[in-house]
């Protein structure tokens, strides 16, 4: 694909627009060729370069000028992408860098005191988020800027900057340690070996000695559970994550207790582990002791009135869309349904794109728990993105999971021709995915659901259920089966055995 058009493309319609307006910044008139070009990117038509060449040089097919046009849109991109960048609090160290530039602008026209005001300025921000990487280059600046009467003493300086490469070399080995596990996960993942979480980590973290490290610096752990998880969503082994992720909370809590060091980014990374924990605590069918981690959150989180602004953005959408998920499994259905659609109208504007469609996919998923298929379709229907764009965003694993909900969904409506077309569709388009080992159960599943669909009146006679049987694999314990795929597995079980899904469904998660 045209590289210029696959960047676009990750771009939201927000900021499409916002592009749009900047590529106009300087120069308002008609006929721009570079807007051209732009306009032409996000239609929903795909063109190639001779296509895109003849639209917009009809008449001289100028390849020099379209080539150069394309450098000029590109740069567009890049300077566009590099201000959103800076001005969005979210990346980390672009607020400092840009204050950096500043001081070094303000030494080279001689404005010395205020160069100084603003460069202690991002030491202090630095310092507060551990970005010694940064730390080193406020340092080195301010070691070339001694020569004025506003600057501290030379010494003072040049220890600040010795102290502070300790803590930039422990970084670089956390970085590579972070590097090291990642590798190691994905190499456990691809052999089909257990993920042992604890004896790879303690590991690496001796041998890079981050040992003591990790207690005294939360984000260094942090980093490290969150690769750590990312294995574990691939793999969905939430089951052995849990006992890993618990006792890393519990020893960073104490660490926390004792340490005098307690500022606001450590109660950040304390946030983040304790809804990793509440979430795999949910995803192993733990609800009541989720929604008890889940009310610590809340109270720290109240409790930093300070920093709730900030928190809000960061945690508030994923904290209610996990509390919603599991008041629906502790039969506080409506109360999920209140906490989502109320997400929707007060709160939308601090929802990141993924968490806005999971929080309308799960208002789906419970309308249709109630047996209200129309509003769960009115729903479904609000999804104002393609599902080409939608992969792009969460992933095929996202998409097969809202095909199959519409599939049931449809099927429940009396849409049976539909209902059928997109299991077929499932099957189709992603075959390579449901023949990985990690979704054994998948392909076999939606041919029983294509079976059921088609001959409704076998679903109750023994010969489906010992095919049921026969065809789909269970997990030793209840507790590592999939939540997710339960789910639709509930709806198959609850027609084979004539009885409400939600109950068959609640039935199934506390078993």
């Amino acid at each position: 694909m045209d590289n210029l058009r696959s960047i676009l493309d990750t771009f939201s319609e927000e900021e499409k627009k916002a592009l749009h307006a900047f590529v106009q910044r300087q120069k308002i008139r008609k006929n721009r060729k570079d807007l051209q070009l732009l306009e032409l990117l996000q239609e929903e038509e795909i063109y190639n370069g001779s296509e895109l060449l003849h639209k917009l040089y009809p008449k001289t097919k100028n390849k020099v000028a379209y080539h150069a046009l394309r450098r000029r849109l590109m740069q567009h991109f890049i300077d566009f992408i590099t201000l959103s960048r800076s001005t969005d609090q979210t990346i980390e160290g672009t607020d400092v860098m840009g204050i950096i530039s500043l001081s070094h602008y303000l030494f080279e026209v001689n404005l010395d005191k205020i160069a100084w005001k603003y460069l202690k300025k991002a030491e202090k921000q630095a310092k507060e988020n551990e970005q010694y990487h940064l730390l080193n280059s406020i340092y080195n600046l301010a070691l070339a800027n001694t020569d004025n009467e506003f600057a501290p003493s030379f010494e003072q300086l040049l220890r600040l900057r010795n102290e502070n490469k300790i803590f930039a070399e422990q970084e670089e080995r956390a970085h590579i340690a972070n590097c090291i596990l990642k590798n190691k996960l994905a190499q456990a993942k691809r052999e089909g070996q257990l993920l042992d979480f604890d004896t790879i980590t303690s590991q690496i973290l001796e041998e890079w000695d981050l040992t003591k490290a990790i207690s005294e610096r939360p984000r260094i752990r942090f980093n490290l559970l969150s690769i750590a998880r990312n294995a574990v969503v691939a793999k969905k082994d939430y089951y052995n994550f849990e006992f890993f992720l618990r006792a890393n909370y519990e020893e960073l809590s104490k660490d926390m207790k004792v340490s005098e060091n307690n500022q606001s980014y450590n109660q950040y990374y304390r946030l983040s582990l304790l809804y990793m924990l509440a979430h795999v605590l949910y995803r192993n069918k733990k609800f009541d002791e989720s929604l008890q981690y889940l009310e610590e959150f809340k109270n720290i989180l109240e409790s930093s009135s300070k920093y709730s602004k900030s928190y809000k953005t960061s945690f508030y959408s994923k904290f209610t869309l996990l509390m919603a998920a599991n008041l629906a499994f502790t039969r506080e259905r409506e109360k999920a349904i209140g906490l989502l659609e109320n997400l929707l109208k007060k709160n939308k504007s601090i929802l990141s794109t993924g968490d806005e469609l999971n929080t309308h996919l799960n208002l789906v998923f419970y309308y249709f728990q109630k047996g209200n298929f129309k509003k769960a379709h009115k729903v479904l229907l609000e999804f104002s993105h393609s599902d080409a764009w939608i992969e792009k965003k969460m992933g095929k694993e996202w998409v097969v999971r809202k095909w199959l909900i519409e599939a049931v969904l449809q099927f429940e409506l009396k849409n049976d021709d539909i209902a059928r077309k997109m299991i077929s569709k499932i099957k189709q388009k992603y075959s390579s995915l449901l023949a990985k080992s990690a979704n054994q159960n998948r392909k076999p599943f939606l041919n029983l659901l294509e079976e059921y669909m088609r001959y409704p009146q076998r679903v109750t006679h023994s010969d489906f259920s010992e095919k049921v049987d026969n065809v789909l694999t269970f997990a030793e314990t209840n507790r590592q089966e999939d939540l997710q795929e339960m789910a639709f597995y509930a709806w198959l079980k609850s027609k084979m055995a004539k009885k409400d899904y939600y109950e068959t469904l609640l039935e199934l998660a506390s078993d």
